[in-house]
């Protein structure tokens, strides 16, 4: 942190009180120092927290207006198939509707409310295989390189989303470095004891992921801001600023921590603690089975937004499924009492007041043990997908989806596939 020099004329001027003296002055700025920087790394922590709540909000309401929009548009597309004039404008209609759902899962990323699907990876291979990608990414004038140690744990994490992350970091280091530079890669094990543990990082083994440049750097209060969603340093139109927030927000989800180190002229550098695997499994790729496009069976759809629910139904009547329809989960089960011919639930996750889509999941199945259950979510909180007790997690489709995504998960299910 620092020193405390006192300097005096004579050789023997510092006795044994003096000298204690002095150390205690010492402790006493060291502790005041680190009081201040805990206290600063909370308040920091906290109003981060605060804008995950706020951007998980109003994605949750922005994914059901998508959900709506999209879902009319693709039933207009079935209408208007032979105008290729309306085709173009529906094309560039979806299209921007795409661009608002990417948008809207850069601010759950960050609110850390995005559906992972982590796997044990090796991190010395994945680096590996992105320093050619980088390297044509960046430009000429950029190099990159790569360090990584011999022996090291697998990392457990989503592996797509983690290309993404160093994608974004990559990306950040090149807008810094607009004369060239170097964009080095490093990867290491790191065991936290209990003694090195904080409240941000538990005791455990990490697999640690470098990402440092050599651009122009950071000055304190801009790095301190780094990683709030919107906040960007570049020209209008050039950055969204959600890149780094979605690295924050990916490795927290991850059950990680990111460290940033900057200053002005001297680069920056990210660290992200990851979770170490428990075991090096392999990663297999098993091939999809061909999906049929629809069926004939009953699906109840429960969704308490009276128009996103219109467009569930009718995608699936378009695909031939039978529908029978409620707005929350206590008309759902009187329905499931008195249709018997009801062979998959499909409900939101968030229902308003009452019980939620895990309860009512629950609570349907234990009632008819052979329901299937699909699970949709335009806000995917801590709990989305999860099952009390170990259980299999409950399959979840993101809002907005499209019909055939809609048509695949359902006939999966029906048919007895994950």
């Amino acid at each position: 942190m620092g020193a405390l020099i006192a300097v005096a004329r004579g050789r023997d001027a510092f006795n044994s009180d003096k000298v204690h003296f002095l150390q205690s002055v010492a402790h006493l700025l060291a502790a005041t120092m680190q009081r201040y920087r805990t206290e600063e790394q909370l308040a920091h922590a906290q109003r981060l927290e605060a804008v995950g709540q706020l951007t998980g909000g109003v994605a949750h309401d922005f994914n059901n207006m998508l959900t709506v929009i999209s879902g009319n548009l693709q039933l207009l597309e079935a209408d208007l198939a032979n105008r290729p004039q309306s085709q173009e404008i529906l094309g560039s209609a979806l299209r921007a509707v795409g661009r608002g759902a990417e948008l809207t899962r850069k601010l759950l990323a960050f609110a850390r409310r995005q559906r992972l699907n982590p796997q044990s990876i090796d991190p010395r291979k994945l680096l590996k295989e992105l320093c050619p990608i980088l390297a044509r990414t960046l430009g000429e004038s950029i190099k990159v390189s790569v360090d990584c140690e011999a022996e090291s744990p697998n990392v457990f994490v989503d592996p797509g989303e983690l290309d993404t992350a160093i994608l974004n970091l990559a990306l950040n280091a090149r807008d810094a470095m607009p004369r060239g530079g170097t964009l080095y890669l490093a990867e290491r094990e790191q065991v936290i004891e209990n003694a090195e543990s904080t409240a941000e990082l538990a005791p455990g083994t990490y697999v640690v992921i470098t990402v440092r440049d050599t651009g122009f750097g950071m000055p304190p209060d801009v790095l301190a801001r780094a990683f709030e969603p919107f906040f960007t340093t570049k020209e209008s139109g050039r950055g969204s600023g959600l890149g780094l927030s979605m690295v924050y927000g990916f490795v927290k989800q991850s059950g990680g921590h990111l460290v940033a180190d900057s200053r002005l002229g001297y680069g920056t550098r990210i660290d992200m603690y990851l979770p170490a695997a428990r075991f090096k499994e392999p990663v297999q790729d098993h091939a999809q089975p061909a999906v049929s496009s629809g069926g004939k069976e009953t699906v109840l759809v429960v969704e308490d937004e009276a128009e996103v629910r219109s467009i569930a139904v009718a995608f699936l009547n378009s695909l031939g499924y039978s529908t029978c329809e409620a707005p929350d989960g206590e008309q759902a089960l009187r329905l499931l009492q008195d249709r018997t011919d009801v062979r998959l639930l499909f409900t939101d996750v968030i229902l308003g007041s009452g019980m939620d889509g895990h309860e009512l999941a629950r609570a349907a199945q234990r009632a008819r043990p052979d329901l299937r259950v699909l699970l949709t979510s335009g806000y995917e909180h801590p709990a989305a997908g999860s099952a009390p007790g170990g259980a299999k997690p409950l399959p979840l489709l993101r809002k907005p989806y499209r019909r055939e995504q809609l048509a695949a998960a359902v006939r999966a299910l029906l048919d007895g596939r994950s």
